[in-house]
């Protein structure tokens, strides 16, 4: 195979990743200029989406808070779960924009989410995630802990500091 055929070959499958990525929720951060063509919801269209996970359970909004930073914006936290025992699997952040949500950031599993905290700062905020789950090789309970940063750009980063443990 010559290599500009790899070349397009890789190139075609990267797009049908992004697409696959887009399309299950799983996106890359959005800057407030990208707003227009960014991944913006109607507020119904959070409140009632819906998915099944691996095992055929259906995910659905469990808590919708809005939060007022310290730099007087608002950010949109939606937790998704399982309606019977109210656990949450899924958190999307989202920004208002006249009268849509632009998605900010999709963080699901693995495991439940156990503990939830933002520390807000005048240009930095910091959102904590604590989740458990069993281990699928050990049956094990296992912790993780991990953070993000939501800055004035309107992008959500992972910070470098992620714990596992049992």
């Amino acid at each position: 195979m010559e290599a500009s055929n790899i070349k397009c070959l890789f190139l075609d499958l990267f797009a049908i990743c992004v697409i696959l990525a887009v399309g299950a929720g799983c996106v890359s951060p959005i800057h407030r200029s990208d707003a227009n063509s960014a991944l913006a919801f109607s507020e119904v269209e959070v409140r009632s989406k819906t998915w099944n996970d691996g095992r055929g359970h259906q995910l659905q909004l469990i808590n919708w808070d809005t939060i007022r930073l310290k730099r007087k914006e608002d950010l949109i936290i939606v937790k998704y779960g399982y309606k019977e025992t109210k656990d949450v699997n899924c958190i999307e952040f989202y920004r208002p924009y006249k009268n849509r949500f632009v998605l900010l950031w999709h963080d699901n599993g693995p495991g439940r989410v156990v503990d939830f905290t933002i520390q807000d700062d005048d240009d930095d905020t910091v959102i904590r995630i604590r989740r458990e789950g069993l281990s699928i090789r050990s049956g094990d309970i296992v912790r993780k802990s991990y953070a993000f940063h939501y800055g004035t750009d309107d992008i959500i980063s992972p910070d470098l500091e992620e714990f596992w443990w049992k």
